[in-house]
């Protein structure tokens, strides 16, 4: 069976210049290209020309893990083998979809179940660019550490650039559109794991991505909206049995001290958007 692989790409009010420069990385490594915008006020089909594309228009935003459900479920019924996830901030290096699909093959062809494989995800917000950790353990103590030279086993990885099998993806199920856009991932990653399936990490697959806005403020470097889903999503995560007991815990322990922290900054905006989320989740 020949692979046909379908990049789908999310996006909601984009940087055109950045969304062309990903565009420009991705189309000779992909059969086809799905684009699935969340209401932007921006415009920027004309400045994608190609018979690869396809798009979708929401007439509201919908949330990402919706926009992510419509694109793969498209992808699949056009006969992708793979879909590779992206945000519209993520440039991929030249070879990303070759490492990542002969990673694959290389673990299924030793009857080992994989149900995404993601890349190394380099900082773009740093000059030069800096490789972020990945997340080996996700209890109450989590371990982090730098990719070597070997693929490798993790706890999840973030969705942009991973690349997932039609045959995972029927089985795990679905994005969890309820979380809307935070912990997407991870909650998908701990979904898989638990029905047997391995989630990998390639070195030698890259892509540049935008983490946060560019501070180093685990609150302050995302916006109060996004605070909310953080908060609301952490309270949402410590009631599904297949997230880690450890890690469920560390959430409901940690979880209430962001507004408290935000506090401390003078930040109320963040506050409120906490405890609001907070409030939502419970």
């Amino acid at each position: 069976m020949v692979d046909k692989i379908t990049a789908v790409i999310i996006t909601f009010n984009p940087e055109v210049d950045l969304l062309i420069r990903q565009f420009n990385s991705l189309v000779n490594q992909v059969d086809q290209i799905i684009y699935v915008d969340n209401h932007s006020s921006i415009q920027f089909k004309e400045q994608l020309i190609s018979d690869k594309i396809k798009f979708i228009f929401n007439n509201e935003n919908l949330g990402l893990g919706k926009a992510q459900n419509q694109g793969i479920n498209l992808a699949f019924k056009e006969g992708a083998s793979h879909v590779i996830l992206f945000d519209q901030d993520s440039i991929a290096d030249q070879d990303l979809v070759k490492e990542l699909i002969n990673t694959e093959k290389q673990f299924v062809n030793n009857n080992i179940k994989v149900a995404l494989i993601g890349p190394a995800i380099y900082n773009n917000y740093n000059n030069p660019p800096t490789i972020a950790k990945v997340v080996k353990t996700l209890g109450w103590n989590i371990i982090q550490e730098y990719l070597n030279k070997s693929v490798v086993e993790v706890a999840y990885c973030i969705a942009s650039g991973s690349l997932i099998s039609k045959e995972a993806f029927i089985n795990v199920g679905d994005i969890n559109e309820d979380l809307f856009i935070d912990a997407l991932d991870l909650e998908w990653c701990l979904r898989a794991k638990s029905k047997g399936y391995k989630i990998l990490q390639n070195p030698s697959a890259k892509i540049f991505h935008q983490l946060g806005n560019g501070s180093n403020d685990k609150i302050l470097s995302h916006s109060t909206k996004r605070e909310f889903y953080i908060c609301r999503n952490n309270i949402l995560l410590i009631k599904m049995k297949h997230i880690p007991l450890g890690y469920r815990i560390r959430k409901a322990v940690l979880t209430p001290l962001r507004p408290l922290k935000a506090l401390m900054k003078f930040k109320l905006n963040y506050v409120f958007a906490g405890i609001k989320g907070i409030l939502n989740g419970i």
